[in-house]
């Protein structure tokens, strides 16, 4: 015959799994970008590689991001659905090249020209929910890079 106390810890264990599980099912849901790469500058035509990619932060140098994608010349569009609290938030961009951010499709910052790496900010505010935010990046010639970060100010 099992104890209560027993009992207990054994629910309480479970309940925790079940809890833990359905945590980090729901965080995965969140932890990615949908990236669809081009072989052109303009995002046109059918991709070459789509993928989820965790973060955009990337430097490949004069390489590239995968191998059916030509060093030079190529654009990427990333795409992710955020549930963030309400407040202002702070998003930073760097890129060699090309890229704006754009968040529930109304653009945020815009840099959609050559040149070198650089990087700029722009501040929001947000009301609680779902948020979709979009990041558009090209790549001309030599290095590049890609990067995005956000963070909840105050």
């Amino acid at each position: 015959m099992i104890s209560k106390r027993i009992r207990i810890t054994i629910l309480s264990i479970a309940v925790l799994i079940v809890s833990t599980l359905a945590v980090l099912t729901v965080n995965s849901a969140e932890n990615g970008w949908d990236a669809t790469y081009y072989n052109n500058r303009n995002l046109e035509g059918n991709p070459v590689v789509t993928r989820v990619d965790s973060n955009i932060n990337f430097n490949w140098g004069l390489g590239t991001p995968d191998g059916k994608i030509t060093p030079d010349n190529f654009s990427a569009r990333w795409v992710r659905t955020l549930n963030l609290p309400a407040g202002r938030y702070e998003f930073t961009m760097r890129a060699d090249n090309g890229s704006r951010l754009f968040v529930d499709d109304k653009p945020i910052m815009a840099q959609w020209w050559d040149h070198g790496l650089r990087t700029d900010k722009a501040q929001v505010n947000l009301a609680e929910g779902s948020h979709t935010i979009r990041f558009e990046y090209y790549e001309a010639t030599h290095e590049a890079q890609a990067h995005l970060y956000w963070s909840r100010i105050g």
